[in-house]
């Protein structure tokens, strides 16, 4: 995706970021610059492929 698609996408959560506290501002910043690399959680899961495809067909949209 182009960096203009990106803005285009996320733009909506400008103003959100710009009222936020400089802490706050930084954290976002940083995770949305890794998101490549924090994407997919750490450690061995195991799921249920049958599940998973349940849930995601669920109207209930509790996931």
């Amino acid at each position: 995706m182009g960096v203009e698609k990106t803005l285009k996408k996320y733009s909506w959560i400008l103003p959100l970021i710009q009222k936020a506290d400089r802490a706050t501002r930084a954290v976002i910043m940083k995770n949305f610059r890794q998101k490549k690399t924090n994407f997919y959680p750490e450690g061995e899961f195991n799921a249920d492929v049958e599940n998973l495809i349940n849930c995601m067909l669920c109207p209930n949209m509790c996931r």
